[in-house]
């Protein structure tokens, strides 16, 4: 399972220095990450610790700055996780 969580982090890294939308990054996680981890979910199970890593990797793609530098993968929170979950006429 490890190797499939490197390549969905390669696929989404090159994405990561064009400068798009959130509407276009959700469209490319959609179409190079999560078609690619639902699969192979149904084959293997994912434990605990590659749930969090995937979910990282999504936080990562929609809300880091568009730089090539993965390292840690830092996430820089725009809005509280709470107003984040309201619909788009409360938030």
């Amino acid at each position: 399972m490890p190797e499939i969580l490197r390549s969905t982090r390669a696929s989404v890294l090159l994405w990561k220095t064009t400068w798009t939308t959130v509407k276009t990054k959700t469209s490319i996680l959609k179409a190079f990450a999560l078609s690619k981890l639902t699969y192979f979910s149904y084959i293997e199970k994912y434990n605990e610790n590659e749930l969090k890593q995937i979910n990282k990797i999504v936080e990562w793609f929609l809300s880091a700055s568009n730089y090539k530098n993965s390292t840690g993968f830092n996430v820089i929170n725009l809005m509280s996780a709470r107003r984040s979950r309201y619909p788009m006429e409360q938030g």
